[in-house]
């Protein structure tokens, strides 16, 4: 199945706990057992051959291969994670994956979706149910894609299906056939869907364009800017982690427009992000004295304030980008993060909840934060939690 305009880079891979990074577009995680014909399913799903590897051996991969999708309406990075529950392999080599799958779905913080793969002609077994029970308490947007529907018997395979929708009820259930296209085009869209709803942006009807990104200049839409095409691949450059690429690209831009909003935002983003917090709050402050009512660069400062160890000045800008924006949600998340990391707990819990009354969307998002952040308060003070 080829989807035009669709550009895709394989960003490379994750072998060990801990290693998770802060991506900054949203990921969407693919579980499933060693033998459920995940890439398969995926490669059909993005439209090009071979892109993840398949293997005649279930259980060969073990790590976490990560892919960046650009798509017209839509940017994020597939993580697809390492089969398991494969009874060839030793117990050693399975347990040792546990860790790697688990904190990757706990720690990624922009995680919008995991799709968890099932064969449809088994159902659930106990490692697939234990996996959904475990992304369940951590109130991660779950998919169910049933796979190889196409081996099922044509004369019951729709009932099939529909008795393994009742046994998975409260979940999205997707049945697909990889190798005929069939159920692809239904489950790309929830994925889309889902997608937007982690970065804020309204759900699209097919083929309307995507709002217009913070990081645009000014007062001028992207269409208009004549510096758009280099902003577009210093953007992409920063959110697939070549930060200095990133860098580069902006002060070629910032030497014909000084005043360029996006290219200014994304310096500051890209400096946070290499750890270079006071370059990074440099330029979150020349933003500011071109954009003063501007509440990404409010927020930015805050941040970079706060990792700086000056957390009480940079609660002050954080709050101001509140102000500035009450729809945005960001400012109110990584408020609440500083403040968890500073040891004050209540106000991190006050701060998310005014945020998610703001943004009631963002629900699932928070939901294991808010869930983490309400176990500290109770800890403290019970009737602060309530």
């Amino acid at each position: 199945m080829s989807r035009p305009g669709l550009r895709l880079e394989v960003l490379g891979e994750i072998r060990r706990p801990g290693e998770t990074p802060d991506l900054a577009r949203p990921v969407v995680a693919v579980a499933g057992r060693s033998n459920v014909g995940k890439s398969t399913l995926l490669n059909a799903l993005l439209g090009r051959h071979r892109l993840l590897r398949t293997s005649r051996t279930p259980g060969c991969t073990r790590a976490i291969q990560l892919v960046s999708v650009a798509a017209r309406d839509a940017a994020f990075v597939v993580a697809d994670l390492p089969g398991y529950g494969y009874a060839a392999l030793s117990r050693e080599r399975r347990d040792s994956w546990g860790p790697l799958i688990e904190g990757f779905l706990r720690d990624t913080r922009r995680l919008a979706a995991v799709l968890m793969l099932i064969d449809a002609r088994r159902g659930p077994q106990r490692e697939e149910q234990d996996l959904l029970d475990f992304l369940d308490a951590l109130g991660r947007p779950t998919l169910v894609v049933l796979t190889k529907c196409d081996r099922l018997p044509r004369s019951r395979s729709r009932a099939a299906v529909e008795r393994m929708k009742g046994r998975l009820a409260g979940l999205e259930t997707y049945p697909t056939a990889a190798a005929e296209g069939e159920g692809l085009d239904a489950l790309w869209q929830a994925i889309l869907r889902h997608v937007r709803a982690a970065t804020g942006a309204p759900a699209a009807a097919a083929g309307t364009p995507p709002a217009r990104p913070a990081g645009t200049k000014g007062g001028t839409r992207m269409a208009d800017d004549p510096h758009r095409e280099t902003f577009l691949r210093a953007r992409d450059a920063a959110q697939q982690g070549r930060h200095d690429e990133a860098i580069a690209l902006c002060h070629e831009i910032l030497e014909r427009d000084p005043a360029h909003r996006g290219a200014l935002d994304l310096l500051g983003f890209a400096h946070f992000f290499k750890k270079e917090y006071a370059t990074a709050e440099q330029w979150c402050r020349r933003t500011l004295e071109h954009y003063p009512n501007h509440a990404y660069g409010r927020k930015g400062l805050g941040l970079c304030l706060a990792r700086q160890g000056l957390l009480d000045e940079g609660l002050v800008e954080l709050h101001e980008a509140m102000r500035l924006e009450p729809k945005f949600f960001d400012p109110y998340w990584d408020t609440a993060v500083v403040l968890r990391d500073a040891g004050r707990f209540a106000e991190a819990l006050e701060t998310l909840r005014r945020g998610l009354r703001e943004r009631p969307d963002m629900a699932g998002r928070a939901r294991a934060f808010l869930a983490d952040l309400e176990a500290k308060v109770r800890q403290d003070d019970p009737e602060t939690a309530r």
